[in-house]
């Protein structure tokens, strides 16, 4: 608005429409490409490789714990033996109570659900 009205502002933009069809002159792509260059790589890692003691301790570090993509599936507890995963006798003994005791729950509550 101000900036049709002959105003020059300090902004690129006028605000809240973000940098849609802002373009950047070459000279200034050429100095944004020249500070990532090298050790200044935003990726960081890019070209390197961990050394064998360091992918030891990431492999120790990830031993025994569910994978992400494991979380969120309803199989993923039987799946366990096939990460190497052990439950003491103790562990599952309260898994079964637990869920005996939530399907008595559920039960009490489709029972209450259909009498009233």
């Amino acid at each position: 608005m101000l900036r049709e009205s002959g105003y020059e502002l300090s902004n690129l933009t006028d605000g809240g429409e973000g940098t849609r069809g802002l373009v950047f002159s070459p000279e200034h792509c050429a100095k944004i490409a020249a500070a990532n260059k090298g050790e200044n790589n935003p990726r960081g890692f890019m070209g390197k490789n961990h050394t064998q003691e360091t992918c030891a301790k990431l492999s120790a570090s990830k031993k025994d714990k569910p994978r992400l993509d494991m979380i969120g599936n309803k199989n993923w507890m039987k799946s366990k033996g096939t990460l190497g995963f052990k439950f003491s006798a103790e562990s599952i003994a309260k898994r079964v109570a637990t869920k005996a005791r939530n399907a008595q729950a559920r039960k009490l509550q489709i029972c209450v659900e259909v009498n009233h």
